[in-house]
């Protein structure tokens, strides 16, 4: 929480400079650290979890960067002149449930997740919350592929894909690109 705090406060910081940013970053998706120079903006709050909201030098574009998931970062002495987007919803956060839903996304949840799980998520529109022998199972509509792997891998043990077979196979695989990139 310290450190989370420590790199709000220095991007808050660099936004309000027009500081350009080193970030180490993990993608989850990708499984895998790159090193990103980005221009923040502002920080964004979604659900759980603190974003930056900048324009990737990389990408060309803005990103959204989920801020546990900077391992590093350092304000450089260069400033960027850019000016945030003007559009009404740039750096607004895409919803997760929307569109039209593929299929149905079923997961298992530990006995030590298990009460948070049910508390966050029962009185979400759409979220069915089971809990049977101490384990809770958690079905959604399915709409986004990667929010879905990233939301099963920041449970780390405590999660479980049970449907589809295909999304389960894809949290396996980018497990083993993770444990890749880092020698394992």
């Amino acid at each position: 929480a310290e450190r989370m705090r420590e790199r709000m406060a220095q991007l808050t910081r660099a936004a309000e400079e027009r500081r350009v940013v080193e970030l180490e970053y993990y993608s989850a998706h990708r499984g895998a650290l790159s090193v990103r120079r980005v221009h923040p903006y502002w920080i964004v709050e979604s659900g759980a979890h603190f974003y930056v909201f900048a324009h990737c030098e990389l990408a060309g574009e803005t990103r959204h960067f989920r801020l546990d998931r900077v391992r590093a970062l350092t304000v450089l002495n260069e400033p960027f002149s850019a000016r945030p987007p003007k559009s009404p919803d740039a750096g607004r956060m895409k919803p997760v449930f929307s569109g039209t839903a593929r299929e149905q996304l079923i997961v298992e949840f530990s006995k030590e997740a298990s009460q948070d799980v049910a508390d966050e998520w029962r009185d979400t529109p759409g979220a069915i919350v089971k809990s049977t022998r101490g384990k809770t199972r958690l079905c959604l509509p399915l709409f986004n592929d990667n929010w879905a792997v990233g939301f099963v891998l920041s449970f780390g043990r405590h999660a479980r894909v049970l449907k589809p077979a295909r999304l389960r196979e894809t949290v396996r695989a980018t497990i083993v690109k993770a444990l890749k990139a880092h020698g394992a």
